[in-house]
C-alpha cells in the first residue's frame, strides 16, 4: 500500500512539472454507464484524455415473489456463485454493517429468515414456474 502511494505521489511531482494534471472520478450507479460515460467525454472535450480503468457493473438481482427487495449502493460476487444454479441475495440484518466489527441479527430477524428460507425454495420454484 505504501509503494502505491509513493509511486502515485511520484507520479503526480512528475505531471506537475510537466504542466499535465490528472482527475479520478468515481460514481456508484444503478443503471448502465454509456450515457454518463458520454456525458463525461463531451463535457471534457479534445483537451483531455478520458479513461475508464475500472467498472463494476450495476447488478439486478433476481426477486421471489413475497420475498422483500432493496437497492444497495453495494457489490457482491453472489452472481459468480452458479455451481448450484442462480444464487439468490437474500438474509437477515442489515446491509450497513453486514462484514463489520459491530455485525448483529436481531433475534426477531433472525426467527423470519428461518421461516422465509424453510419457504423459498416453494418460492423459487413457484416463480420459475410463472
Amino acid at each position: 500500500m505504501h509503494a502505491e502511494h509513493r509511486a502515485d505521489r511520484r507520479r503526480t511531482r512528475a505531471q506537475r512539472h510537466s504542466g499535465l494534471r490528472s482527475c479520478d472520478l468515481l460514481y456508484r450507479l444503478i443503471g448502465p454507464s454509456e450515457e454518463l460515460r458520454r456525458q463525461i467525454v463531451a463535457t471534457a472535450g479534445d483537451a483531455v484524455k478520458v479513461t475508464f480503468p475500472l467498472e463494476i457493473p450495476f447488478l439486478r438481482l433476481r426477486t421471489v415473489d413475497g420475498l422483500p427487495t432493496m437497492t444497495a449502493a453495494f457489490t457482491t460476487d453472489v452472481p459468480f456463485l452458479t455451481n448450484w444454479g442462480e444464487p439468490l441475495l437474500v438474509g437477515p440484518g442489515s446491509i450497513h454493517v453486514a462484514h463489520t466489527e459491530g455485525e448483529y441479527i436481531d433475534k426477531q430477524q433472525l426467527a423470519e429468515a428461518m421461516i422465509c428460507t424453510a419457504r423459498s425454495p416453494a418460492a423459487v420454484a413457484t416463480n420459475c414456474e410463472g
